[in-house]
């Protein structure tokens, strides 16, 4: 019995492994536009580095598609060449040769859920980081090189004399536009359109980097804004290095952080929204378990296909994928309207629920 398994264990392992690859490198192709797009002044290096984060973030997807189609691949192959039909000629039932699928896929749901609550995470965090480091040197030669510096949409700022001191510049007698759509219009009383643009002037203005949160602060002394009398002594302005660069807006959530972590913030009672983010941890778990879930899926599927070939049998697998990823496009929606983070469960459940039935009749000889 057990060459049996062994046997259909290194098919089902070899196919996933193979298919595993393949995705990776089609993620890889079509992910890496996004990646030169991101560290836009960076070189091969990030470029490289940014398109590896950005596809080892959709790992859990890809293990998830690599288990299925294996298993697929593996037992259409058996059951075409007639050894799935063998097997119950000798009274085994094929409940035997589908051990093997399980195996694979318990290996992967574990390796799915570690990856899902400790590394995607830190991937998901970091791959940003990389585009502030460069953007952080590009902000740095931006301050000491131009005669004028274009703070956001709209908004610019000339002076009258620069100081450099070290790694610093102190600008003097600062005049700064900060057109209609500027943020600058928002500290001073401004709106959107026409009526938000405002002259602004100050005494000195120096910029401060912080290497750690990747944050530059925009010092201002004697801020004055003539057209609103508007003064302060002192003002100070903080905006993400990547916001300025990019245009958008990107603070750290619940998928920056493991799940310890958001569980922490949760009982101590200091995070937003703890419902969400217990969604995400039950999330997190629901999709490691898919896996194991879609191996006798797959199992059936390829036994199934006996006279209709691998390629019909492919297609069938998008049937179990499609219920996995619109049942989770359902959790996701009715979170937002009702507090029940318990509904991240509902791909493991529609699974169990739709492939039950399925997988009755043939594995019950």
């Amino acid at each position: 019995m057990w060459k049996l398994h062994r046997y259909y264990l290194r098919e089902v392992t070899v196919n996933a492994i193979l298919t595993f690859v393949v995705l990776f490198g089609i993620a890889l192709i079509s992910l890496l536009y996004r990646g030169v797009r991101m560290v836009q002044g960076g070189d091969l290096l990030d470029t490289a580095l940014t398109t590896l984060l950005l596809a080892a973030a959709i790992f859990p997807h890809l293990i998830m598609f690599s288990v299925l189609f294996g298993t697929v691949l593996t037992f259409a192959r058996a059951s075409q060449e007639r050894e799935i039909t063998a097997i119950r000629a000798l009274g085994i039932s094929p409940r035997v040769p589908m051990v093997s699928a399980l195996l694979i896929g318990v290996v992967c749901s574990v390796a799915n859920t570690w990856a899902l609550h400790y590394e995607i995470p830190w991937i998901h965090y970091h791959k940003y980081r990389v585009v502030a480091d460069i953007y952080g040197g590009r902000i740095r030669d931006l301050l000491r090189s131009q005669d004028r510096i274009v703070l956001d949409r709209g908004g610019v700022m000339t002076w009258r004399q620069r100081d450099d001191q070290g790694d610093k510049s102190l600008y003097r007698e600062v005049t700064i536009f900060a057109g209609a759509h500027s943020k600058l219009t928002g500290y001073t009383g401004g709106g959107t359109g026409p009526a938000g643009v405002n002259l602004i002037t100050a005494s000195s203005v120096w910029f401060d980097i912080d290497d750690e949160t990747r944050d530059i602060t925009m010092n201002l002394q004697d801020f004055y804004v003539p057209t609103r009398g508007i003064y302060w002594n002192e003002l100070s302005i903080t905006l993400n290095l990547v916001s300025i660069m990019q245009g958008n807006e990107r603070e750290t959530g619940d998928r920056d952080l493991r799940s310890d972590a958001l569980l922490a913030e949760v009982y101590r009672g200091v995070h937003l929204d703890p419902n969400a983010a217990q969604y995400t941890v039950h999330r997190r778990a629901c999709l490691g378990l898919i896996p194991f879930l879609l191996a006798p899926i797959g199992f059936c599927i390829g036994v199934l296909s006996r006279e209709r070939g691998r390629v019909l049998a492919m297609t069938f697998c998008m049937v179990p994928l499609a219920v996995v990823h619109l049942a989770d496009f359902l959790g996701e929606s009715v979170m937002r309207y009702t507090p029940l983070p318990m509904v991240a469960w509902l791909p493991a459940a529609a699974l169990i629920a739709l492939g039950a039935p399925f997988c009755w009749r043939l594995l019950r000889i």
